[in-house]
């Protein structure tokens, strides 16, 4: 049949029946229906398509409370007639299954039919409501016998054993009381739904049956070699969404195209590369940002196409293009990552929605795209037709308002003091793992900058103007000092996953022309222009000779 060729319609002269969907292994039929409030209730659903089912696990028990169903409508099962070998049947112990089975595949002759329609299913999947059993509660057996059954003679009986009952002394010792329990523990008549659902995940051992989700990112360490491409077990999945949406549109279904996961993918994965052509480095909370909203679940299945990962140096936690390497190309120190952390309340994503959808949370493009800027209001556009968004200003650091985010790319940030800084910078001519692009003491300060005014800002007090003039004119960081400014390695944004720079500090000659070398790598070529400079470990190499 071709895929555009709807199947053939069959018109059912059959009744309808309703069926219930029993929790129990029924071996006694007439009693599972008891349960369930007998023939009469059932045959009222009929009359009544609004009322349920309740199941009482006891129903001579006026104390038992039942489990209250769900109705389903939609089901429109059909009850089949199977007609099949007895033989065929004691040979697979009465496995139906694999009865039809052996009867199709031997050609054995075998009847079916449609009784009816099954559309309506009551179900009882709820957690049934308190119950309280009064086994070993002489009292209520007793009240049960004579009340509960209206016999004047027990009740009675009944009377005057509660009158005797205050004459004995043991009924006042501290201990429980044999009291009838409540007949209702709720305002209401009908048994509370609970909305308890099965965990679908665990199978009927009580194993997990699902397994973690391989994404495949591609993690790149410090000296490492760039990939190109993307992991070659992803190939597999890209194809298999290419042939979905395809045979979907091949069927004529184009109108169920925008809605499958397989086009979200792909779409989530063209948007990417749109936005990685923009910009070579990105943080992930703002690449989720400018996705439209229903292609957010997707980004982290569409990241490994596009980009790669790094946990340490100056790009660290960013995901960058697939084939760039920052360490060969300058204008990659505007996206050079620093992390910090405040102590006021960071606003999950839900919360941050909610803020932009009343107007309390302003949305802009980064300052590393106002290249693109005309084209974010350009309703023809590609970025406008792709549907990428802005991102919440909380999201940058401007040295002025609180932010709650955690890590910041160096262009991106609207401080006047920090442009200040990058600005005078010296772009040097070696990428180093510890400061990128730029040398020790230029990071130092802008890192000493964003730590003051955060702790400011965080506590609301004012800047002092001398104290950010020093952290601007100050020429040294030694080790120490350097420790203080660089965030601990447990300061991480749970939302992000991100870490900040973990520096290693294993130098492999532990002297001062060395660590001027690492530290102020700016000035440290004036020591090769000293003649005659002897250094003390060259003696200490000689004495051991």
């Amino acid at each position: 049949m071709p895929f555009n060729e709807l199947a053939p319609q069959y018109e059912l002269n059959v009744p309808s029946y309703l069926s219930i969907e029993y929790p129990l292994n029924v071996k006694n039929v007439p009693k599972a229906i008891g349960m369930v409030g007998g023939r009469e209730k059932i045959a009222q659903c009929f009359i009544e398509p609004e009322m349920r089912l309740e199941l009482k696990l006891r129903p001579e028990d006026v104390y038992s409370h039942p489990v209250s169903s769900e109705k389903c409508d939609t089901t429109e099962n059909m009850l089949m007639r199977l007609r099949l070998p007895k033989k065929m049947l004691q040979k697979h112990n009465y496995n139906v299954q694999a009865a039809l089975k052996e009867c199709e595949e031997n050609n054995i002759t075998y009847g079916s039919s449609v009784e009816g329609i099954l559309n309506k299913t009551y179900k009882f999947r709820q957690l049934a409501d308190f119950q309280t059993v009064h086994k070993n509660s002489p009292f209520t057996n007793q009240f049960l016998d004579s009340v509960g059954k209206a016999d004047l003679e027990k009740i009675k009986l009944f009377a005057d054993y509660i009158e005797k009952d205050h004459q004995v002394q043991s009924k006042f010792e501290n201990k429980d009381l044999d009291l009838p329990p409540l007949v209702r523990y709720a305002r209401v008549d009908i048994p509370y739904n609970y909305r308890y659902v099965g965990n679908l995940l665990i199978d009927e051992n009580g194993e997990l049956t699902r397994d973690s989700v391989k994404l495949h990112t591609i993690f790149v360490d410090w000296g490492e070699k760039v990939p190109s491409s993307y992991n070659p077990a992803l190939q597999k999945e890209l194809d298999r969404c290419v042939q979905e949406v395809e045979s979907l549109k091949e069927r004529g279904l184009e109108r169920l195209v925008p809605d499958s996961p397989a086009f979200s993918l792909l779409r989530c994965i063209e948007i990417l590369k749109k936005l990685f052509d923009m910009k070579p480095i990105w943080l992930r909370r703002h690449i989720s940002w400018m996705l439209p909203s229903r292609l957010r679940p997707q980004l982290r299945f569409a990241l490994p196409y596009v980009a790669f990962t790094t946990k340490k140096g100056p790009w660290r936690q960013s995901y960058i293009k697939l084939g760039y390497d920052p360490t060969l190309h300058k204008e990659a120190v505007d996206y050079q990552v620093e992390a910090f952390r405040m102590s006021s309340k960071s606003f999950t994503m839900a919360e941050m929605e909610r803020m932009v959808e009343t107007g309390e949370e302003p949305l802009v493009v980064p300052p590393t795209l106002a290249s693109y800027e005309a084209e974010f209001e350009d309703p023809t556009s590609e970025i406008s037709q792709l549907g990428i968004g802005k991102v919440p200003k909380q999201l940058f650091y401007d040295g002025v308002s609180p932010t709650c985010a955690v890590s910041f790319q160096i262009g991106d940030m609207a401080d006047k003091d920090v442009r200040k800084i990058l600005q005078d910078a010296h772009i040097q001519d070696q990428c180093l793992e510890a400061t990128g692009w730029l040398d020790w003491v230029t990071v130092c300060r802008i890192r000493g900058v964003i730590k003051y005014k955060l702790e400011c800002i965080d506590k609301g007090k004012a800047f002092d103007v001398d104290k950010v003039q020093a952290i601007l004119t100050r020429t040294s960081y030694p080790l120490n000092d350097y420790k203080g400014l660089v965030p601990r390695e447990d300061d991480d944004n749970e939302e992000e996953n991100e870490q900040p720079e973990a520096v290693d500090t294993n130098i492999a000659k532990d002297d001062l022309i060395t660590r001027l070398k690492v530290f102020n790598s700016q000035n440290s070529h004036i020591l090769d222009e000293l003649t005659g400079l002897l250094k003390q470990e060259s003696f200490m190499d000689a004495s051991r000779r």
